[in-house]
């Protein structure tokens, strides 16, 4: 399962916008630079949190049941997990949105080879709605050769798998900002991996036929 090539999609979507142009204004760069500062070092200590919770990847077959205290989102695991693993040679995620700061920390952990291969799915809401985050995920995966698709979907989950492990992530938080309860399965299990490999295949192939 793990290495199989994966199509690689390089039509954008016909709905996707252009990126926002940079404002040259120095008050105004100063702000943004604060801004992802601050959101850098909010990143940091959610994960920080997150390996206190789960200090090592699950032994095969045993599962985290974790609720949250609304401080943290989905997010937050992935980078904690690609850590642990090293290298995630296949990334698929469904999520009804996302922020700014995930995006960008998602085509980080691309550009610095952690994760090898992206699938990444998210719900119409987040594309009509959040159009500028909507753009640079879409041009950021496309541009390196990832995949991307906005459908009706509300799952949220992740895998990431290389030889070693199958790590699937199921919870109930979308990647954003949320001060709410939220709940996570994390576990590794390659049966259940599969399985929810095997639909998010079918939802890609699918959406490229109807293309055709």
């Amino acid at each position: 399962m793990i290495g199989e090539d994966l199509p690689v999609f390089t039509d954008p979507d016909p709905g996707m916008i252009d990126l926002p142009k940079e404002r040259s204004d120095p008050g105004i760069a100063a702000r943004v630079h604060r801004a992802k500062g601050k959101a850098r070092l909010i990143s940091a200590m959610k994960q920080e949190a997150a390996r206190e919770i789960l200090p090592a990847l699950p032994e095969p077959g045993y599962h985290y049941h974790i609720v949250s205290n609304g401080k943290s989102d989905f997010w937050t695991w992935i980078p904690v997990i690609a850590g642990y693993m090293g290298t995630v040679e296949e990334f698929y995620a469904s999520t009804w949105s996302l922020n700014r700061a995930n995006t960008t920390e998602l085509l980080d952990l691309i550009d610095r080879g952690r994760i090898r291969k992206a699938t990444v799915l998210t719900g119409l809401y987040f594309k009509r709605r959040e159009t500028a985050v909507y753009a640079t995920l879409v041009e950021g995966l496309l541009r390196r050769g990832q995949r991307y698709r906005a459908l009706p979907i509300h799952a949220k989950i992740s895998l990431l798998g290389n030889e070693e492990h199958h790590i699937v992530v199921e919870g109930s938080a979308n990647w954003t900002h949320n001060p709410q309860i939220e709940q996570y399965v994390i576990t590794d299990d390659p049966e259940i991996y599969a399985f929810h490999r095997a639909w998010m295949e079918e939802v890609c192939r699918r959406k490229e036929r109807t293309r055709r």
